[in-house]
């Protein structure tokens, strides 16, 4: 749902450039997957000390799956304490078993995934939710998020990115981001994946 509605194609991900550095990334993964891990550790290792120097009030954070779920932020946290990790996962395991503490999870709902998203809420997780909701533009406000989903409260995911500082046994809700073809075109191609939080935004 994630990859067919909005994750590969739409803003930055859908031009070419970011299209060809995942490509490449992956080949290189694929092809020599000890060189990928060295130089992967040298940037966040590179990327901690400019964040150290520049600012030494921040916490340098890093988002590695952006267009996966391997966990590469389980892998790489223990060895980068000072680094909050930070990614989306639909592996509900990951929640129920031990991960490092500087790695922080939010589970993404599939549309077919709700029994283990209710579980990671009531055990305090943390659950991302497309709704069929527009993003808005210059010209139309955001729409309106619903104020609860299964029960818990859903806060505006759209806000910022920084998803380990939401607070525990929160939705967070994303308005639908759409490609080519238009809102209601990728409504219904999401189909389940994206949730119709009142029964007129479904005839948008």
């Amino acid at each position: 749902g994630c990859s067919d509605v909005c994750l590969v194609s739409s803003g930055q991900l859908g031009m070419p450039a970011s299209y060809n550095a995942r490509l490449w990334k992956t080949l290189l993964y694929k092809i020599d997957e000890g060189l990928f891990n060295r130089m992967l550790g040298e940037e966040i290792s590179d990327f901690e000390v400019r964040v150290r120097s520049m600012a030494p009030d921040k916490i340098p954070a890093v988002r590695l799956d952006g267009t996966s779920d391997q966990g590469f932020g389980g892998t790489f946290a223990p060895h980068h304490t000072g680094v909050q990790f930070y990614d989306y996962t639909k592996g509900s395991q990951r929640f129920f078993k031990g991960r490092p503490p500087n790695w922080h999870l939010t589970f993404s709902f599939s549309g077919y995934n709700e029994a283990e998203a209710h579980a990671v809420l009531q055990a305090g997780g943390n659950v991302a939710v497309a709704f069929a909701v527009r993003k808005g533009t210059k010209l139309r406000a955001p729409g309106r998020l619903p104020e609860t989903w299964l029960g818990f409260p859903v806060l505006d995911a759209d806000a910022t990115d920084v998803r380990f500082q939401d607070p525990p046994g929160h939705v967070a809700g994303l308005r639908l981001k759409y490609s080519a073809g238009g809102f209601a075109r990728s409504v219904v191609k999401g189909g389940p994946f994206v949730v119709r939080p009142h029964p007129q935004w479904s005839r948008i």
